[in-house]
Order: structure tokens, then sequence, then C-alpha cells
């Protein structure tokens, strides 16, 4: 693990997060370079005493990397998730089913591949600076590639059929379901559907970023108070 570029912790946030879980965390492997692999964040875990963390990828599940780690290092508790990009399918319940039965505990909706995000990133004048995800769109383009992006919403703004059935398939496996990079109004009308679904746990993450800044207090009460927390990309 590379910490040579991060401020080191003082003892009093140490002890804040003792016993706590990171919910959004990318490790290693993965397409592009990250500063700990899964093993070696477990293993930072267990020294700091935090209880574990959740390992997200932007392109494949994570359930059985998880896995393998808890077996590695039984103390932490690394669990799985699953977001649901173009590389699995988009909106995909087999492949939320599947996650969940692996014992996967998140479910994302879209991220790089979210019609608000790749909006953004194709809106950017040539030869901007990218962030490393979506350099590898731009690259399969380039090879002649279709890169599409995954709607959660149609053209009257009501919530598709096929996320839906993610819905219901979350909510039977009890998972918690996060908004991805989805928009502002898409995050709206997708919470109020997995709340209607019967999804416990609707999960609003990068709530302060650029993707959807919209917590205020009357955002929150829109949405009915789900687990809201900061992600990392």
């Amino acid at each position: 693990m590379n910490t040579q570029s991060h401020p080191r912790p003082s003892a009093r946030a140490r002890e804040l997060v003792r016993g706590a879980y990171d919910l959004h965390v990318h490790t290693s492997p993965d397409i592009m370079p990250r500063s700990a692999s899964d093993l070696e964040l477990a293993q930072r875990c267990r020294q700091w005493g935090l209880a574990g963390f959740v390992i997200k990828s932007h392109y494949v599940p994570t359930a059985a990397r998880a896995a393998l780690v808890r077996s590695l290092v039984p103390d932490v508790d690394v669990l799985g998730a699953l977001v649901l990009n173009s590389a699995i399918g988009g909106i995909n319940t087999m492949a939320v089913e599947i996650a969940a039965r692996e014992g996967a505990r998140i479910v994302w909706l879209p991220t790089v591949d979210a019609v608000n995000e790749m909006t953004d990133q194709s809106s950017l004048p040539p030869g901007a600076k990218r962030p490393q995800w979506a350099r590898l769109p731009q690259e399969l383009r380039e090879q002649g590639g279709k890169i599409t992006p995954v709607p959660v919403v149609d053209e009257q703004h009501q919530v598709l059929p096929e996320v839906r059935s993610v819905l219901r398939a979350s909510a039977a496996h009890n998972l918690v379901l996060a908004t991805g990079h989805l928009d502002r109004d898409e995050i709206f009308a997708v919470v109020e559907a997995a709340l209607a679904e019967g999804v416990r746990r609707p999960g609003t993450d990068r709530c302060t970023s650029g993707c959807a800044s919209y917590c205020s207090c009357r955002g929150r009460r829109r949405l009915g108070h789900p687990l809201a927390w900061e992600g990392k990309r």
C-alpha cells in the first residue's frame, strides 16, 4: 500500500473509526491503479481496528473476492458488491440474484455508465483531462466500439420495468441499494420506487458531489431519510 502521499491520521481519528465499516472502497485488482489490494486493506483494517469494508468495482462483482479475503483475514468483515454498469449487462436482475447468493451486500445502480455521468463526460472539450475510469469507454470508442449509457428512467421520467425488477430482487435479499452516479431527479424517482418495492435500505452516495448535489434538508425529507454516505470514484 502506498501511503506516502496521504496525511497520517491522528490518534483521535483512529479512535473515531475503530469498529467502523468503510462502505465504498476501490481496491486492486482493477483496470486502473489502486492504492491497496483487497488483502492489504484487510490487513490494515485489522491493524487499526476497523470492522470491515465493502469492495466496489465499476466492472465486476466482488463477492467472491470478499469471501477469499475473509478466509485469509477472518477477523475483518470484508463484503462484496455489484455495480449495474454495462460490463455486467446493465440493469440485470440475474446478476443481482447471483451476487446476492454469493454474499454481496450492496448493489449500486449505474455509475460510470449512468446517463448523467456519460453526458457529463461527452460534453468535455477535446484534450480535457478525464477521470481514469472515463478513459476506458473513450478507448473503446476509438476502437470502433459502441458505448451507450445505462438508463434507469424513461422519457417521461418513469422508472423502467427492468429497474423495478432489480429493486424487487434487492428487497428479497435485503440488499443495500445505492444510487451510484445518477442525477438528482433520477435519485428521487428510483428511491421512491425502491421504497414502494420493499427495499429497506436505499442508500444515496455521492450526495454532495457533482453527480447529484441534492443533499439539502428538503431533499433528504423527500427521500424519507435513507442511508446516505459520501463515496469515492
